[in-house]
């Protein structure tokens, strides 16, 4: 993470504590990655891997530590129940970044950033669950979109549409969790 983005994050922060208020905020959304499709191991080199963990995870780690003391603020205001409406941090994730479901290797960078994503939202999950704030780890399907491509087989309708749908339903039980778009709990 360099400068220049810390500081951007710092301005998104001031500009969100503003528009926010005393009540806080209620959900954080980490939704930015990329994906370099480096299918072979014989692909990777390491400023791509290190360029793809720096996106991936560096990113929605310092953005989650930023924002912070806004979600406790949302946090102390709710009911006690774990919920996306009291206070939340909903890392956009993948089935890619499950050890147990992967079956056909490939896009290695993409993985092991995702996988290191989900150990990301579990750390959260258990450090920050006691505090009110409920952390998941959303995979939104295989979307068309740059990264998914046309022959993706969902349209970012139908995936945004799932996802306020499984995030409407979040409690204790999905905390730390990698949830599908469409409800189903995929293993690690």
């Amino acid at each position: 993470m360099d400068a220049e983005n810390e500081d951007s994050i710092q301005s998104a922060f001031k500009e969100t504590r503003d528009l926010v208020g005393p009540p806080g905020l209620n959900v954080l959304v980490n939704n930015a990655a990329i994906n370099l499709k480096k299918e072979s191991i014989i692909d990777i080199n390491a400023e791509d891997l290190l360029k793809t963990l720096k996106v991936n995870v560096v990113g929605p780690a310092i953005i989650t530590k930023t924002f912070l003391p806004l979600l406790k603020q949302a946090a102390g205001q709710g009911d006690g129940e774990l919920s996306w409406s009291r206070a939340a941090i909903l890392n956009i994730s993948s089935i890619l970044g499950s050890i147990g479901s992967n079956a056909v290797g490939t896009y290695y960078q993409y993985r092991e950033s995702k996988a290191a994503l989900n150990q990301l939202t579990k750390n959260l999950c258990i450090e920050l669950s006691p505090q009110g704030i409920l952390a998941v780890s959303i995979h939104p399907g295989w979307v068309q979109t740059d990264m998914g491509g046309a022959n993706a087989s969902l349209t970012k309708q139908a995936s945004v549409q799932g996802m306020i749908n499984v995030f409407q339903k979040l409690n204790k039980e999905s905390a730390g969790k990698l949830i599908a778009y469409d409800g189903g709990v995929i293993q690690w």
